[in-house]
């Protein structure tokens, strides 16, 4: 028998992924980044994730998106699964979306958020961490 080792996450400041260390079959990231200022003042950007293994599947993800600063969802296709963090910095999402013992699917869903007060130019996600919230064996 292996001696277990306890998985290690670090946070580095300006990286925007994040690993499930429990199991290691989520990875998630934040892409296509984009501002928009003025009257708008809002904050874009894209959260992907991929099942890395084949051990299991499921049928629902719970996505947690942390930024910077306090923000609220204003817009996005992430609106039908939003749940909690308008107000806070700390966003919760539950997509129900199949996700096959493959290994190749992939989800992704889009945000647009305003800062609770501030420019949406300062705004960065600094963390995304993906969960199972659907586990099928």
């Amino acid at each position: 028998m292996t001696k277990y080792s306890k998985p290690v996450i670090t946070v580095d400041a300006g990286m925007a992924e994040g690993v499930y260390a429990a199991s290691g079959c989520l990875v998630g990231r934040i892409a296509d980044e984009s501002y928009e200022g003025g009257m708008g003042n809002k904050y874009r950007f894209a959260v992907y994730y991929t099942h890395e293994t084949k051990e299991h599947s499921n049928t629902a993800q719970t996505v947690v998106v942390k930024l910077n600063a306090p923000v609220n969802v204003v817009d996005g296709n992430a609106q039908g699964f939003y749940q909690s963090g308008n107000g806070t910095d700390t966003l919760t999402f539950v997509r129900n979306s199949s996700m096959n013992a493959s290994g190749a699917d992939q989800g992704m869903f889009n945000v647009v958020v305003q800062p609770v007060t501030g420019e949406a130019s300062s705004l960065k996600a600094t963390l995304v961490s993906v969960t199972d919230s659907g586990y099928i064996s």
